[in-house]
């Protein structure tokens, strides 16, 4: 299996409704996805408000909701618990019919707590995907062995499965690769339902390349623009190609940064001589104006969305990708 689809994350959380408002259009011209946070929900029901084609990938925000408990000094009670499932729960019912699929509410770590909320979920009516999450301590050979059991068990049960961690930074590491990702796609493998998997938070281009992903979402594209640079592919001077599986280059186009000052160099500075005219050459192909990149927010993520569309389009040229296939685990 061929990645089928990138949805491009965030956008509520990170757009203004003028934004917005382009990137809506602009995504379903280019017949682009998003996802969004169940946490984040204020600006998603305002857009499905108003306009009557948007769609998303619907995260449950677990993450997020973890996150800002724990940085009050709180605990995650199961009574709290239960009454975010149920939220989560009536939100996926008034607005199913402008979703294109729904993840489980799913706890890192704690593959029984994570059953139990997926069964309430298909108890209540729904059928979310379920979430299997890396774990840092799957080194130890029992951890493993019980993380992957419930793994397994999955994968026999249902057709379209997740794997999450992304958001953390493991998936994007080597050492994801080495003590993850090859294990869990020839677990996958093995098990040979030819499961469509998505993948939580896939930033990395190589990881996008190296596995059989159904679908993967990253918010790099907003990021980016936000600290005002656009991905560019490299180019092989080699070849004189521009290359697309390997880790693109994130160019400064604005003197300005909305999310940090200091953090832009820009391209006028930054490159050599020699790549100037491939980026000004590169920008031109695809019909953006590099001095309204270095002005616009919105510019510079229509830039990344072409990016990864290009991406996309690459991937699925592509043969089968490689992974591991002497890795036993029962």
């Amino acid at each position: 299996m061929k990645l089928q689809r990138i949805y491009l994350a965030g956008a509520c959380k990170q757009m203004g409704m003028k934004d917005r408002a382009w990137m809506i259009d602009y995504l379903q011209q280019k017949r682009m996805m998003t996802l969004e946070s169940f946490w984040y929900k204020g600006g998603m029901t305002r857009s499905f408000e108003k306009y009557d084609n948007f769609k998303v990938f619907l995260d449950s925000g677990a993450y997020s909701w973890d996150q800002f408990i724990t940085k009050q000094g709180k605990e995650i009670t199961e009574a709290k618990e239960m009454e975010y499932l149920e939220q989560y729960i009536a939100f996926i019912k008034e607005y199913e019919d402008r979703l294109y699929n729904y993840a489980n509410l799913d706890f890192v770590g704690n593959p029984v707590k994570s059953l139990k909320m997926l069964k309430h979920m298909e108890a209540s009516g729904i059928h979310p995907i379920p979430v299997f999450h890396y774990h840092p301590d799957l080194g130890d050979p029992e951890i493993k062995k019980y993380h992957f059991g419930f793994f397994k068990e999955m994968l026999q049960e249902y057709d379209y499965i997740a794997l999450g961690g992304g958001v953390s930074g493991f998936l994007n590491s080597k050492n994801y690769m080495e003590r993850f990702g090859d294990e869990a796609f020839q677990l996958i493998s093995d098990v040979g339902k030819n499961n469509k998997v998505h993948g939580f938070g896939i930033t990395s281009v190589a990881l996008m390349f190296r596995y059989p992903w159904f679908s993967v979402d990253s918010t790099t594209w907003l990021q980016i623009a936000a600290y005002g640079k656009v991905l560019i592919p490299k180019y092989d001077f080699t070849q004189q190609v521009l290359r697309y599986d390997i880790p693109p280059n994130p160019i400064g186009v604005s003197w300005l940064s909305k999310m940090d000052p200091h953090a832009v160099t820009h391209w006028t500075l930054s490159l050599k001589e020699e790549e100037k005219p491939i980026f000004l050459e590169y920008l031109e192909k695809i019909g953006i104006d590099v001095d309204l990149l270095e002005k616009s927010y919105s510019e510079r993520a229509r830039a990344n969305v072409i990016y990864f569309e290009s991406v996309l389009k690459k991937i699925k040229e592509k043969n089968t990708p490689v992974i591991r296939t002497d890795t036993s685990f029962f």
